[in-house]
């Protein structure tokens, strides 16, 4: 038995279980935002259909 761990990446598959339960258009402010759920856990997203203008704001760390 090989109890070394593995970088198999079709061992699991973060998002296969993706469900889009509800999207609600923003009435101002743009955006979307997306009721779900994803490996057990309940989420809120507000989400935009273009990428983010300063992308170093994303990348910052904590």
């Amino acid at each position: 038995m090989n109890a070394q761990p593995t970088n198999d990446p079709f061992e699991f598959d973060l998002g296969d279980d993706l469900r889009i339960t509800k999207q609600t258009r923003r009435a101002s402010g743009g955006g979307t935002w997306v009721c779900g759920t994803i490996a057990g856990h309940r989420f809120d997203a507000l989400v935009f259909p273009e990428h983010a203008e300063i992308p170093e704001a994303v990348d910052r760390p904590s």
